[in-house]
């Protein structure tokens, strides 16, 4: 790994996919990720900066997702909250 990190300074490459979409959340990421790799050490993120960058995305991803649902149980794998979308009743 160091060889090919250090001396040959080469990164883990990304699909296109992850960028031209339209979903937020993948191009943050994968952004979030590509940064994370810069070569100067001083150019890359913080743990702090990433921490906080992680746990808006899973924010946004759970907004979304409950956004799609329309009577399920949502349970995210990292909150520990659950949501519940009331039903539409029709009599």
């Amino acid at each position: 790994m160091y060889e090919i990190v250090c001396v040959k300074k080469m990164r883990p490459e990304f699909s296109l996919d992850w960028f031209n979409n339209d979903n937020y959340t993948l191009n943050t990421l994968a952004n979030l990720i590509k940064e994370c790799w810069f070569e100067n050490p001083s150019s890359r993120h913080t743990a702090l900066k990433i921490k906080k960058d992680l746990l808006k995305l899973i924010e946004i991803y759970d907004t979304e997702a409950l956004k799609k649902k329309s009577c399920h149980n949502i349970n995210s794998p990292f909150t520990s909250q659950t949501y519940f979308e009331p039903l539409n009743q029709s009599n």
